[in-house]
């Protein structure tokens, strides 16, 4: 089993740095937190299944400006990826009202003054003119399938945006990108079996 200390050392992080003490609280607050935002067998292992495969989409995110997480659910991927990347700007979005407020505890205790969390359904934020085409990044981890979530993630891209996705190895089967304006530049394979994926958009 993976454990936290050795994922830090991957992405060449000091234990005692403060973002490594805070993406150690982060993990402890999903583990333990009363509502259930991952399997129970989840919560056991959510450095491999979770935390790791977060961090794999480091070296794809922007160099400044705002990112949007669709379906941020239990903050994975948003919140270690912001820690981690304090001068971006990450608007995490859910439609789950438990979630929101666990996601708003978590930002206050850690003190991330680049996190918004906003409780609201994408259909509706796609629809508020001071989303649209704003975001150089789109995050989306095991929230809908391709013809369902691309078409969403389009209108939120600033032009050469790009989107992230963690997708199951057969992903292939949902749908072509070409077909809703992307394409892909790169895919990975990821430690709880997934894939990542970082896709271009052709606004």
């Amino acid at each position: 089993m993976i454990d936290i200390d050795t994922v830090l050392a991957e992405v060449g992080w000091q234990s005692e740095e403060k973002r490594s003490a805070c993406l150690k609280m982060f993990v402890d607050a999903v583990r333990l937190a009363p509502i259930a935002l991952v399997s129970q067998r989840d919560r056991e292992r959510l450095v491999s299944r979770h935390l790791l495969p977060s961090l794999a989409a480091l070296p794809f995110l922007p160099d400044g400006g705002r990112v949007l997480d669709m379906g941020s659910g239990s903050g994975f991927p948003a919140i270690p990826l912001a820690i981690a990347r304090p001068d971006l700007q990450f608007v995490l979005v859910d439609a789950t009202r438990k979630k929101i407020d666990f996601l708003n505890d978590c930002i206050q205790r850690l003190g991330l003054r680049n996190v918004q969390a906003i409780w609201d359904r994408l259909e509706n934020l796609a629809a508020n003119a001071s989303f649209e085409g704003v975001f150089k990044t789109v995050t989306a981890r095991a929230v809908a399938k391709l013809p369902q979530l691309l078409p969403l993630i389009k209108p939120f891209l600033a032009v050469h945006g790009h989107a992230i996705l963690w997708k199951g190895q057969t992903w292939r089967r949902e749908g072509e990108l070409q077909r809703f304006g992307f394409s892909l530049e790169q895919e990975t394979s990821l430690s709880d079996g997934s894939v990542l994926l970082l896709l271009s958009c052709a606004k």
